[in-house]
């Protein structure tokens, strides 16, 4: 797995204004993904865009902004766990039997 603050992909991007783009990310950071290999490549920084996307080469990238994550996921008000209030909970925003989860290898 990869993180970055910035985009490797244009397809996360999507929603952002054009003229923002390139202080949003690049295309070489996808490349260089690429050719070091991933499962998976984490960003954050491009809160109007796109949850997935892909490299050219096929790794999976996911923006995980939080207003992203809020329009994927729905919040819920804080609870106390274990006596401490939690500052926020992410729920799926789909029905959990709607989601099937694949092993890591790819194989189903």
């Amino acid at each position: 797995m990869r993180c970055s603050h910035y985009a490797p992909v244009k397809g996360t991007l999507l929603g952002e204004r054009l003229e923002v783009y390139p202080f949003l990310g690049s295309y070489l950071l996808g490349e260089a993904v690429d050719r070091a290999g991933a499962d998976l490549v984490l960003h954050g920084h491009a809160h109007r865009g796109k949850e997935k996307a892909a490299t050219p080469g096929g790794i999976h990238v996911r923006n995980v902004a939080l207003p992203v994550l809020n329009r994927a996921f729905r919040p819920l008000p804080p609870r106390s766990v274990g006596g401490t209030v939690a500052a926020f909970r992410l729920v799926p925003a789909v029905e959990p039997s709607l989601v099937t989860v694949l092993p890591a290898n790819g194989e189903s």
